[in-house]
């Protein structure tokens, strides 16, 4: 059987797979820590902003993502896990790459930005914009996502078919510059990466449409959720990309690029939805056949 486009292969992973982890996904779900998510949104909203250029609290916020990533991956005594600083020109806010090998150099990305603004542009160092919406609810969602896979053993000792990399991008808000680096970087390489979901219903411009529907049997099994971003640097290398955003767009909080962006509105709840379709992504393509030319036998 000739090898299936990526659309097609997700549209029948969604077919034949039905969720065939969803026992070991939920499990892990069962684990996931409430407060601890929310006290990450409220310490990552907690400072001045987080700009991607000119600021010293954004730097702050940098560092303490970093360490905050850092001491998940350590606490989890996980086998070969990698956490790298992505800094490669123009701004001085980094992107984070957390990478779980598998046995495959095939990946699946997960991935969020880190950077905040408040309309109508980048002014004043010192401006507020704690964006604990957009986005220190997707950077938390991402950690305890982070922190739940890495209690799985077949993960966290590398034997999980496919790796798996969690993006933590900065300069989002300013034309996708961090994820277009990395992206950039990794089609240079010749990088082969099967899939990318954007932590943010389902969206439908710059997406792979089958691994799209995918998503949409992942929120229906393990989750139950009620633009244009990082993702479309995946999608525009030739990666499959997908994202999920907190609600039909036009619904979303108003709060969002203001200085009222503030993790006391925040449904909590609503959070702690994205972190299982993470986990869920996650886990089931991390185990699945991609990229082989009869996924169904494989399946």
């Amino acid at each position: 059987m000739p090898a299936l486009g990526a659309s097609q292969e997700f549209f029948q992973i969604a077919e034949d797979e039905t969720t065939r982890h969803s026992q070991s996904v939920k499990k892990l779900i069962t684990q996931l820590d409430l407060l601890s998510l929310h006290t990450m949104i409220e310490d990552f909203s907690d400072f001045q902003n987080r700009f991607f250029n000119g600021s010293e609290y954004s730097m702050k916020a940098s560092r303490w993502l970093y360490t905050k990533i850092n001491q998940t991956v350590t606490a989890s005594n996980a086998t070969g896990v990698a956490v790298e600083v992505f800094d490669r020109a123009g701004w001085d806010q980094p992107s984070i790459i957390v990478s779980i090998p598998g046995m495959s150099a095939k990946t699946i990305v997960v991935g969020a930005h880190q950077d905040s603004i408040i309309r109508p542009c980048y002014q004043v160092p010192r401006d507020y914009a704690p964006g604990a919406d957009d986005n220190a609810s997707g950077v938390a969602t991402l950690i305890e996502a982070l922190r739940a896979i890495l209690r799985d053993p077949d993960f966290a000792q590398g034997h999980v078919p496919n790796t798996l990399e969690f993006h933590f991008y900065a300069a989002e808000e300013v034309g996708l510059q961090g994820s277009k680096q990395i992206f950039d970087s990794y089609s240079s390489q010749g990088r082969e990466v099967k899939a990318m979901l954007e932590r943010i219903g389902v969206l439908t411009d710059y997406v792979d449409l089958g691994l799209t529907e995918f998503v949409r049997m992942i929120i229906t099994t393990v989750s139950d959720p009620t633009l244009v971003t990082n993702h479309a640097s995946a999608q525009l290398h030739g990666y499959p990309a997908a994202m999920t955003f907190e609600s039909k767009f036009g619904d979303h909080s108003r709060f969002i690029h203001t200085s009222l962006d503030r993790a006391d509105t925040i449904n909590i709840n609503h959070v702690l939805q994205h972190v299982t379709l993470v986990i869920g992504f996650a886990y089931e393509l991390g185990f699945a056949p991609l990229g082989n030319e009869d996924i169904t036998e494989e399946l």
